[in-house]
């Protein structure tokens, strides 16, 4: 058979064509041609032919291959998850292309121009059209064919330099001519064009085509010529002789030429961009024939890099025929100092056989480096640097050179042609990691899918899962699954006998413990820390506080673990890999005392209680005791919550990671046991803001239980009444009722007046809720009494509660009473979000009075009120009330205009049964949603 891609796909068995189907089974059949004689995934197969794979992907690829099996036989064969199309030697252009590109490039090296000019143009030969040019080019296999393509460009731009080398002047030109007409911003194409027209003679030709070419990249690119080609045209202008050209001879020996490159990883996935950006950076002309084209690769431990500037160095090293060079520096690498730049560059100059390198003179050798290299095409690896100034002695000066860095630091003053930081896989990509690496079997989705996120999808944590299950052939994937689950063991069974995740951490965290710069010891005591309170995400003012150090200290260390990748910024805010939260836990159990644990933790809760405190007074002043907590951390500043928009934006960024030291405090020691009421208190007004109740439920179920542990029944009793509440509003009325009446009882028995009050009243809106009036006046009537005139928040409430109860009942007038007098309460102590609900109940009641304008002045504070609080479910209401008056006084535009809005808020807070109430109240201007809503629970 004779398999070829390089044009469009075709398959032929004995000289005859064969049919290979639809569109998707042929990108199935390009995508293992470019993968052949190897186990490809079926997860990697549906990654390569969708952008986003139907749930289908599997069964479809199944139909593909059942197709392609019709048609090619046993050359397809299944293989444990995956698909292997087995090709043998010659028979895919893709393989013929590489080998007689490999063979015309040693050919060069050795000096042997006319044989590598031969062996090029027969491989440009096994190209009969764009790559795969009848395929979909929607899908992300286009992207790999394209690399291909590029490679083709590469190559044909060599040949033509060759052959200007080989005087064969009059043709190149045609067909560089003919090229330039498709890819009219190749640069190097364009100095090809140039050149041969100066060595043809025609000078003006050569100008003519420098302002061709200055043209062409203006329109399409609106870039002016690069220092190669302007270089080029000052050069023609002065008539150098050196652009006559000369015979190339080999730098050295091919025998003498270094091929230092450690073996290729078998797999990679993931990295296609990543890969397409080198090779486009390190193929291209070069910026400055002065300088190497670098490229830095960052990223934390086990991320892949080393692994990704292997896999770039063996693609381009065709490209560097004097040889590839590797070195490890050692930059993080436990138990050895980092390699020195010295003898690293005494062991380059031993491999490049210079014998003028006894020098210990840094810059000496760096100096006789290049003068070595300057003539030269090196590719050169310096993996695992530990900063900028080890990097930069070793690098040469030819333009010709290329170098890939890579480092767990940041190399910010490297001045690196490309810069990646690398980023743990996709979900995907991790899945089809593990598939490939793994032993064969049948696979588990699910079981894969956990085990990946289980690994964080680190690609050293996924090679390590992947190697410990094939050493256990009694394992299944769900029981890897079910072991690494365990947070206390995960980093033990990502260990094997030679690698392991927590040394690739501690190599790391090292280099901060024992570093000495600036910051570096403060940094390493702040990631302790950060393992003594995992949360979601960190912002800097709980990071002060937790370590209580300066903001320039903060922002020094913070600095110093972002640059090592350790912790990665975020939205702000500062993140850790789930992985190195578990070694950071580690470290704050056996390197941190318990003292030293529970007063970081301490500092942190008080904190974060005062500040909550803050926050919640911009909505409304607390309606119950709750203990004084004054933050003891000493350097973290006061947050910025002196408004409800700065209140709301301190809530915004705080919510998940306050959520978090909720759980903490479940699991921790009785001392954070008052922070934790506060923090909660104002967590659930928050939640409440955007009708959030089923999350505000969860906190305080929370918090009764810690409260029960404590023996404080009476904070627990509070949460039971505020429980009540929360289910009363989701409609579980019966567990509501439960649960206040249990507030009730406990109240009376501990004489706690300010719950028993809470939880009377809430006890009166059930009743009022129900139906039951007179027993809603009576419990009211019992509250006012404990209350009296001194506690006015609470009798805001309480007269609030009274008019809804008169307004239900029917009675207006007494309803209207109950609330101006409410409203004035409300209004005097600043409750700006009992305000608005009464305000509410004032517009309900003069609307069902016909009261309308009345009911509007209420309604329209209401409204306003709401968009300050951000409180979209009370603006929903004010809007659908107002909707109901408007029609009432014929103002149909405005009624149609607030029925509009009223639904984009239902949207917005996501709730089918309010607009459902919205639209029952448009049709009935008479209709009050308030029933349904049960907005009387504020």
């Amino acid at each position: 058979m004779e398999f070829r891609v390089l044009g469009p796909l075709s398959v032929t068995c004995g000289g005859e064509e064969l049919l290979l189907g639809g569109p998707k089974q042929r990108g199935l059949l390009a995508a293992l041609l470019l993968n052949s004689n190897r186990r490809v995934a079926l997860e990697r197969l549906a990654g390569l032919l969708w952008d986003e794979p139907p749930q289908s992907a599997t069964a479809n690829l199944r139909t593909y291959a059942s197709g392609l099996r019709r048609v090619i036989g046993d050359r397809l064969l299944a293989r444990d998850g995956g698909y292997e199309l087995v090709v043998a030697p010659g028979e895919s252009d893709v393989e013929r292309f590489g080998e007689l590109v490999s063979r015309g490039r040693a050919e060069l090296a050795a000096g042997n121009q006319s044989a590598a000019d031969i062996l090029l143009r027969e491989a440009l030969d096994q190209w009969r059209g764009r790559c795969g040019e009848d395929l979909p080019g929607d899908i992300p296999l286009a992207r790999h064919l394209g690399l291909l393509d590029e490679q083709r460009l590469l190559v044909l731009e060599d040949s033509l330099l060759l052959r200007l080398e080989l005087a064969d002047l009059r043709q190149t030109v045609t067909e560089v001519r003919v090229l330039l007409t498709d890819h009219p911003t190749r640069e190097r194409l364009w100095a090809v064009l140039m050149t041969a027209l100066y060595r043809s003679g025609d000078v003006a030709g050569s100008l003519a085509a420098y302002r061709a070419a200055a043209d062409a990249l203006d329109r399409e690119l609106g870039m002016r010529p690069g220092q190669e080609l302007r270089d080029l045209q000052q050069a023609i202008l002065a008539r150098d002789p050196a652009l006559e050209g000369t015979v190339r001879t080999p730098a050295a020996p091919v025998s003498d030429i270094p091929r230092q490159l450690p073996r290729d990883s078998r797999v990679m996935v993931g990295r296609d961009d990543e890969l397409a950006a080198i090779m486009t950076v390190c193929s291209g002309a070069a910026r400055d024939p002065a300088q190497p084209r670098v490229v830095s690769i960052d990223g934390q431990a086990g991320v892949g890099k080393s692994a990704l500037a292997l896999r770039a160095a063996h693609l381009l090293a065709g490209r560097h025929p004097d040889g590839q060079l590797y070195v490890d520096l050692r930059g993080t690498t436990t138990g050895l100092e980092p390699v020195s730049s010295v003898h690293a560059l005494a062991g380059l100059l031993r491999a490049l056989g210079d014998p003028h390198q006894t020098s210990l003179d840094e810059h000496e050798l760096s100096a006789r480096f290049r003068t070595i290299t300057a003539d030269r095409a090196l590719l050169l690896v310096l993996d695992n640097a530990s900063h900028t100034q080890q990097v930069l002695p070793l690098l040469p000066a030819s333009g010709n050179c290329t170098a890939l860095v890579t480092s767990r630091r940041r190399l910010t003053t490297l001045d690196a042609s490309l810069c990646l930081s690398l980023d743990v896989l996709s979900p995907e990509a991790a899945r089809a990691t593990l598939t490939e690496y793994g032993p064969p079997g049948e696979q588990d989705e699910g079981a894969v899918a956990d085990v990946a996120e289980l690994c964080g999808r680190l690609p050293l944590a996924l090679r390590i899962a992947a190697a410990r299950r094939a050493s256990r052939p009694d394992w299944s994937l769900a029981e890897l699954a079910r072991q690494l689950a365990d947070d206390r063991r995960r980093l033990d069974e990502l260990s094997t006998d030679d690698v392991s995740v927590r040394a690739a951490f501690a190599a790391t965290f090292d280099a901060l413990r024992f570093g000495d710069k600036p910051g570096e010891s403060t940094a390493a005591e702040l990631f302790r820390l950060m393992g003594a309170l995992p949360l979601p995400t960190y912002g800097e003012e709980v990071l002060a506080a937790l370590a209580d150090v300066t903001e320039a200290e903060l922002k020094s260390a913070l600095r110093r673990l972002v640059d090592l990748h350790a912790v990665e910024p975020r939205a702000g805010r500062f993140v850790l890999h789930d992985l190195l939260r578990l070694f950071a836990a580690e470290l704050a159990e056996h390197e941190l005392a318990e003292s030293e644990r529970e007063a970081a933790l301490a500092r942190v809760f008080s904190y974060c209680a005062e500040a909550s405190r803050q926050a919640r007074e911009q909505f409304r002043p607390v309606r119950r005791d709750l203990p004084v907590v004054l933050s003891i951390a000493k350097q973290a500043k006061r947050p910025e919550c002196d408004t409800i928009d700065q209140a709301a934006i301190w809530f915004d960024s705080e919510r998940e990671a306050l959520r978090a030291m909720v759980g903490i405090a479940d699991r921790g020691s009785a001392a954070l046991y008052l922070p934790t009421t506060v923090i909660v208190d104002a967590l659930s007004t928050d939640l409440e803001r955007d009708q959030r109740l089923p999350e505000a439920i969860e906190l305080n179920e929370t918090l009764a239980r810690i409260a029960e542990r404590n023996g404080d029944t009476v904070e627990a009793a509070e949460c039971w009444r505020y429980l009540a509440s929360c289910h009363q509003r989701l409609g579980n009325r019966a567990l509501a009722r439960d649960y206040v009446a249990r507030g009730i009882e406990l109240g009376r028995k501990t004489g706690q007046t300010t719950r028993l009050v809470s939880a009377l009243n809430t006890l009166a809106i059930f009743s009022t809720e129900s139906g039951d009036f007179d027993a809603a006046e009576s419990l009211l009537t019992e509250a006012l009494g404990l209350v009296g005139d001194s506690d006015e928040v609470a009798l805001g409430i309480l007269l609030n509660t009274q008019g809804m109860n008169a307004r239900w009942a029917g009675d207006n007038a007494k309803a209207v009473e109950h609330l101006l007098a409410s409203l004035a309460i409300r209004s005097r102590v600043g409750d700006r979000v009992g305000q608005a609900y009464t305000r509410y109940q004032l517009g309900r009641a003069y609307l069902a009075s016909d009261q309308l304008e009345d009911a509007l002045l209420h309604l329209d504070a209401l409204v306003d009120l709401a968009v300050d609080l951000s409180a979209r479910d009370l603006e929903r209401e004010g809007r659908i009330a107002r909707m109901q008056v408007f029609n009432r006084l014929g103002r149909v535009a405005d009624a149609q205009d607030e029925l509009a809005r009223a639904l984009d808020l239902c949207e917005v807070v996501g709730q089918l049964t309010a607009r459902s109430q919205v639209l029952v109240a448009a049709a009935d201007p008479s209709a009050d949603p308030e029933r349904d809503t049960a907005l009387a629970t504020a």
